[in-house]
């Protein structure tokens, strides 16, 4: 049986790969929240999106936490 080793040059290398390696791991995790998340919301009924305060057109913005829909979703609860 054989053994691979990895040997990085420099402490800083590590860092960068694993920093970077973090990075991308983060974007696809948020990615995949939020795509499941508008799948979910996408699967309601108009009648359920309305009880929750946004519309159809309004998912994908009210899912990534644009601020004009949070703006207008408050604006629509004032009036």
């Amino acid at each position: 049986m054989s053994m691979f080793t990895l040997t990085l040059s420099g402490d800083s290398t590590h860092k960068t790969f694993v920093t970077r390696f973090r990075g991308a791991f983060h974007a696809f995790r948020t990615y995949r929240e939020r795509r499941i998340a508008t799948r979910n919301l996408e699967a309601m009924g108009d009648f359920l999106l309305k009880d929750i305060g946004i519309s159809r057109t309004e998912i994908s913005a009210a899912v990534s936490g644009s601020a004009a829909i949070r703006r207008f979703a408050h604006e629509r609860v004032a009036d």
